[in-house]
């Protein structure tokens, strides 16, 4: 397939809208064998079938040479057990590739060939030959198709068009699909690359060729994943939410986009106003990247706003143990615990946050509005000549003081954030009888 076919197949399901995002990014959708759409339950059993044939394949060679190696007999009877378990997995699988196979006319499956699975291939070229081609699986796809072609050519010679039409004489296979997987050619290049990294085992040609095959549809599984990221991504984009979870199963295959990926999922719950969805993906993305400060203030922020203090407390508990985001841990803790009305403890976290960021202006913002809070609770007996209310006074009024000094430091900092600092500039100044500079902040707020 050329470079410009491929494009086309890999592209051609894109609304409108998404292709003109998906064309301006880089995409590798001209090396992707096969597309993402159609029938993935054919292609993941396809895949299933091949993983487990290379695995009987290395638990039996690790059985032939168990005495060699000094296996345990508890570790052959690990072996024997996981061979039993896989061979009949395999057996499943195979039993419900053959009761999902119909008899097919041999018309149709040359006027298909490119759309058939490889292992429909491998069928088809057993049945058309009786078996007769040796290692059939060891063949690449291409040279597959290249010898059912010519067989199916010859017949088409010598039986009549009705009967290359009719089932009857056709063979067993599945339905072609276009979203057909199918195997790949090894360059000299893949080989060479894959003796280098998986070399040192004394394999047969024919299991070389296997497991080369083998990782090359995982390193084709890649490039799927990919594109279905870059769909996924373009989707979130331009704003069209019901594509955005077409390919979200293999999209979340690509690790190295999931953390954007998650991001993309749960504003786009957002934006649809499902606030189940919105918070399964910004948990699980706040879970899975903790040093990812956008996951873990929108968790926050919504609980905030719902009011669930105990659960944002328990966040940021969480994200303390992981040593990352301190500041936004702090300063979270310290929204909740003034919330509950826990003042003694907003001054201890704000000093903690002091200590870990000491350019945070919201240390100075808690810690005052916690000592301001603490000085209104102070009692003072209505015996204003008595020392009991002496002393309750000046510890009032040392409250207060300290929460003047700490809202002016936030004022300082923060000049333009008049809406926090100055009503509680405003109370603390009548409070301390700072006649001037009460004056000035009640003009601010006229």
């Amino acid at each position: 397939m050329e470079d410009d076919e491929a494009d086309a197949v890999y592209i051609a399901f894109y609304p409108e809208q998404i292709k003109n995002v998906a064309n301006q990014m880089p995409t590798n959708s001209a090396d992707i064998r096969y597309s993402i759409t159609g029938e993935n339950d054919a292609v993941e059993n396809e895949k299933a079938i091949r993983k487990l044939e290379n695995e009987i394949e290395d638990i039996n060679s690790k059985l032939d040479l168990a005495s060699v190696d000094g296996l345990s007999e508890i570790e052959v009877r690990r072996l024997q057990n996981q061979l039993t378990k896989s061979q009949y997995e395999l057996d499943q699988r195979n039993a419900a590739e053959r009761k999902a196979a119909v008899r097919t006319p041999l018309q149709t499956v040359l006027d298909n060939l490119d759309n058939y699975r490889a292992i429909d291939l491998e069928s088809i070229a057993n049945q058309l030959t009786d078996n007769a081609w040796d290692d059939v699986e060891t063949l690449s796809t291409e040279e597959l198709k290249s010898g059912i072609r010519e067989i199916l050519q010859e017949r088409a010679g010598d039986m009549s068009p009705l009967e290359m039409q009719s089932p009857k004489f056709g063979v067993y296979v599945r339905k072609p699909s276009t979203s057909a997987g199918v195997r790949y050619s090894i360059t000299p290049e893949f080989e060479q690359w894959y003796k280098e990294n998986f070399g040192g085992e004394d394999l047969t040609d024919a299991q070389l060729q296997r497991r080369l095959e083998y990782a090359k549809q995982k390193e084709n599984d890649i490039l799927v994943s990919k594109q279905a990221a870059l769909y996924l991504s373009a989707a979130y984009r331009t704003q069209c939410w019901d594509e955005v979870h077409r390919y979200e199963v293999q999209a979340m295959l690509d690790s190295s986009l999931r953390d954007h990926l998650l991001e993309c999922l749960a504003f786009t719950a957002e934006a649809r106003k499902d606030t189940a969805q919105y918070l399964h993906y910004l948990t699980q993305a706040w879970e899975d990247y903790p040093t990812r400060q956008p996951f873990f203030l929108r968790l926050t922020d919504y609980y905030l706003q719902q009011h669930d203090y105990a659960r944002v407390l328990t966040l940021c508990d969480r994200q303390l143990q992981v040593d990352t985001l301190r500041t936004a841990a702090y300063v979270a803790r310290c929204n909740a615990l003034l919330n509950l009305r826990r003042f003694d403890e907003v001054v201890a976290t704000a000093e903690q946050l002091q200590q870990c960021d000491t350019l945070c202006a919201e240390a100075y913002y808690y810690m005052g509005t916690a000592d301001a809070a603490l000085g209104a609770m102070v009692t003072l007996p209505k015996d204003a000549r008595s020392a009991a209310y002496k002393q309750a006074h000046k510890k009032q009024q040392t409250y207060y003081r300290k929460a003047m000094e700490s809202i002016e430091e936030y004022r300082r900092r923060m000049p333009d954030d008049k809406a926090r600092w100055a009503p509680l500039l405003y109370q603390l100044y009548l409070w301390l009888n700072e006649g001037k500079k009460f004056e000035e902040v009640e003009r601010l707020l006229q």
